[in-house]
């Protein structure tokens, strides 16, 4: 049965005002969410974009390295050697008539080590005395007849040259007669001792090796590499064989190299308050540099560059190859340690042979797939 005019007429008009009423929700919609774009850009910053590759440019792998805290030590090995050795040699010739030390005896400074016959010396001694007292009596004399001019100059000098003459020959004597009687020039230890009581000894004879073994030098040498941060008054340690350590202080580094190795000499003092006999033994010295910040890397990733200096090649803001000039602090199991860099940078770690400085690259993170 068809509807009746005014109703279909009601009809339509309710259609019409749902569906305007559906629009205005739908505009209100819309709005909204431009709204919250627009609020949300205002508050961060937009995505950042891939940058495009460039075609012509190579493709290196890449990694950011920070800097670390860093301890630096250099490990060489080197020798122990006393720090004062001397061998004793005879100043006269006579009969050694008492040796009074032993192998390996320990002796203080001013000890006395050997007696030789005194006798001929003695007798020398009081000969050359008398002889003085003659000349200074004959001087003496003739000072007297020269103020009154009855000596001339020439007799004069002769007499004071006679008694400097004679002064000088007593004094001789008297260190020939001391010369008898020999002491040790320091504290040590008598580490060889030749001659036994008896001996007649010549002039310049060995009659022992004192060795000063309290303080020990180890001499060590360095590669070239690793000279620059070393310097006198560095704190040491000196490993020995059976493990222990001593300490000491770093005391000379040489200023030129050894033609034959491009090495470096080194000089350590280590404390020895025992005395232990360990001089001329090998030991292991490690030296202590200031704490730095430094970056730990692979040595593979080390390069010269046009100059030889050692360095490697990272990516700058522009992506293109910089060669950054490092120093060598220390090599560990995990690579080696390296100053002179930025606070952070990132290193090529693939490619790098391919690319010189300057050229454009297209840098890929090696932490991605």
């Amino acid at each position: 049965m068809p509807f009746p005019p005014a109703f279909r007429e009601r009809l339509q008009r309710l259609q019409r005002n749902h569906l305007i009423v559906a629009l205005v929700l739908a505009g209100l919609l819309i709005l909204w969410l431009a709204s919250g774009d627009f609020l949300r850009a205002k508050d961060e910053p937009p995505e950042e974009q891939p940058q495009p590759e460039d075609s012509k440019a190579f493709r290196v792998e890449t990694s950011v390295l920070e800097a670390e805290p860093h301890s630096p030590v250099h490990v060489v090995q080197g020798e122990l050697l006393p720090i004062r050795e001397v061998e004793i040699l005879s100043q006269t010739s006579a009969h050694l008539t008492e040796r009074a030390v032993d192998w390996g005896a320990v002796v203080a400074e001013g000890d006395v080590l050997f007696r030789l016959d005194p006798e001929a010396r003695a007798a020398e001694l009081a000969q050359a005395e008398a002889a003085l007292a003659l000349s200074q009596a004959e001087l003496k004399g003739g000072e007297v007849l020269r103020r009154k001019n009855l000596l001339s100059e020439t007799e004069y000098l002769r007499l004071k040259s006679a008694a400097a003459s004679a002064y000088a020959e007593r004094e001789q004597s008297a260190l020939q007669l001391a010369y008898s009687k020999i002491r040790a020039p320091f504290a040590g230890v008598i580490d060889r001792l030749p001659v036994e009581e008896g001996d007649y000894v010549q002039v310049g004879e060995p009659l022992a090796t004192l060795v000063d073994i309290a303080v020990l030098r180890l001499i060590a040498y360095v590669p070239q590499q690793q000279i620059y941060a070393l310097r006198p008054g560095q704190s040491v340690e000196a490993k020995l064989l059976d493990g222990s350590t001593l300490p000491g202080i770093l005391t000379f580094v040489a200023s030129r190299a050894e033609s034959s190795t491009r090495s470096f000499r080194i000089e350590a003092q280590v404390d020895n308050p025992e005395r232990r006999r360990i001089a001329g033994s090998s030991a292991t010295l490690t030296v202590r540099l200031s704490d730095q910040k430094a970056h730990r890397l692979s040595p593979a990733l080390l390069s010269l560059g046009e100059g030889g200096q050692l360095g490697i090649k990272s990516i700058d803001a522009e992506r293109k190859v910089t060669f950054l000039p490092v120093e060598i602090l220390s090599f560990d199991p995990d690579g080696v340690w390296v100053g002179g860099l930025p606070e952070e940078v990132e290193v090529i770690t693939l490619g790098a042979g391919f690319v010189t400085a300057g050229d454009p690259v297209n840098p890929v993170s090696a932490e991605q797939p």
